[in-house]
């Protein structure tokens, strides 16, 4: 089955759209011919040859497998592997990053698809590639956080903010001081105080945080979210 919509002027633009639920309205389309050049088809089977068009907008809403079979089979009927290749979706901004792995010019939600349709087309088929801004977002997110973990721990940070028991000034340099490492010498040295008083600062970190030693203070405090590991 096929609907397609034609625009009379001389520099008409071919889209295919497959979208096999109809989930994209047609209102959207005639919207996309109304402001830009195009002649839209509506498919919902994917046609033999692709390469007889300016762009493919492909709707996807199943299981990851599913839709890779839909992106593999798009790309297979596909000679010419610079026509752009658009992605709309109903899943979250987290779940579609996934298919950037892929050899397509952009992604958009459904939501955002139809509110700016004609504005997603023209970029497209201007610069080739759209990525909706909130995917940018997200996405930048993402590759700072996968880059950052394959960085080593400089320091553990206590975050004082994060601390839901009472804790004294002291106690809490004492802990910052334990999460670096020293012992209880040396935490005498860099706070200046005696290292009875050392002693007892930590006996009683300890007995607040309800910890056996230092190094169940040091996994107590990681696990309750007081700490940061600085990179």
């Amino acid at each position: 089955m096929q609907t397609t919509y034609s625009n009379k002027s001389n520099k008409t633009k071919q889209i295919l759209f497959y979208d096999i639920t109809e989930t994209i309205s047609r209102n959207s389309i005639r919207n996309v011919e109304s402001v830009l050049h195009t002649s839209v088809s509506i498919q919902h089977t994917i046609p033999e040859h692709l390469d007889v068009y300016d762009l493919i907008i492909c709707y996807i809403d199943g299981d990851y497998n599913e839709n890779k079979k839909v992106i593999h089979e798009v790309m297979a009927k596909s000679n010419n592997l610079e026509v752009p290749i658009l992605l709309v979706t109903g899943h979250s901004v987290q779940r579609v990053l996934q298919y950037l792995s892929f050899p397509i010019s952009g992604i958009v939600t459904l939501h955002y698809f139809i509110r700016y349709c004609p504005i997603v087309v023209k970029d497209l088929l201007k610069e080739g590639v759209f990525l909706e801004p909130s995917f940018q977002r997200e996405l930048a997110k993402q590759i700072d956080e996968s880059q950052s973990s394959n960085k080593p721990i400089k320091k553990l940070l206590l975050c004082h903010d994060r601390i839901h028991i009472k804790l004294s000034e002291n106690e809490k340099d004492a802990l910052q001081l334990i999460l670096d490492g020293y012992n209880n010498r040396t935490i005498s040295q860099k706070m200046y105080l005696a290292p009875t008083t050392i002693n007892t600062i930590i006996s009683n970190l300890l007995k607040k945080i309800g910890a056996n030693d230092r190094t169940d203070a040091m996994i107590k405090a990681i696990r309750s979210g007081w700490v940061d590991p600085v990179r």
